[in-house]
């Protein structure tokens, strides 16, 4: 596609792509409902697996206990 581009700009490039498409998914299934849908559901949805908390806390620095992912 952009073949005149450097390597590191068509990266660049296919990131963008991947993260507007994201980001557009958020939008029509997370916000676009508001508080008319289970957010869980929505959530659902959008990722494709339930809620976990444990990628939060693992962020925050929390131990976990879980499988290959604890601290």
């Amino acid at each position: 596609m952009y073949r005149c581009l450097p390597a590191g700009v068509q990266r660049l490039h296919r990131h963008l792509e991947r993260a507007t498409l994201a980001a557009a998914g958020m939008h029509n299934i997370i916000l676009a409902e508001g508080n008319s849908s289970d957010r869980a559901e929505a959530y659902r949805r959008f990722r494709g697996r339930d809620p976990d908390v444990n990628a939060l806390l693992r962020v925050r620095g929390f131990p976990t206990g879980a499988a290959g992912g604890g601290r």
